[in-house]
């Protein structure tokens, strides 16, 4: 017999720079994506292959909120900041899914790429790229 599971985007658990962000944009809050293929595999001419390890555990964390959330501001003084200081601190950034256990963080985060700016008839969403060196990732499901 099927089982139901539930998910509610209120129940995953963003911070940054200890801050918790609350609310998303459109469709999506946050993305977090490693950099490169854990394993590669390289095939010859005669058909011999070779494996290869990655140590490259370098990741992209993108943050989306809509342009009327507060934490635009929050977010927006780590860019400010990686601006002005020659050499800005690093920012941890986490994400907790509570509905299961996925555990996604990174300690050594900086801030990449600010938002396009954009104006119209209707709210935009605000896109803030954060960039690492180590993400690590565990998925879990869900309870």
């Amino acid at each position: 017999m099927a089982k139901t599971k539930t998910y509610s985007l209120k129940e995953v658990r963003l911070v940054v720079g200890g801050k918790e962000i609350t609310g998303s944009g459109d469709t999506d809050k946050v993305s977090l994506a490693r950099a490169a293929d854990m394993w590669a595999t390289k095939v010859d001419a005669t058909g011999n292959g070779t494996r290869e390890k990655s140590n490259d555990m370098s990741g992209k964390i993108t943050i989306t909120i809509h342009q009327t959330n507060p934490d635009c501001a929050v977010l927006d003084t780590l860019f400010a900041d990686a601006e002005e200081k020659p050499n800005p601190d690093f920012i941890s950034i986490s994400c907790t899914d509570l509905n299961g256990g996925d555990v996604h963080t990174a300690t050594e985060c900086t801030a990449e790429k600010r938002p396009d700016a954009g104006f119209g008839k209707a709210a935009k969403d605000r896109v803030f790229v954060f960039g690492t060196a180590e993400l690590k990732m565990k998925f879990g499901g869900n309870n």
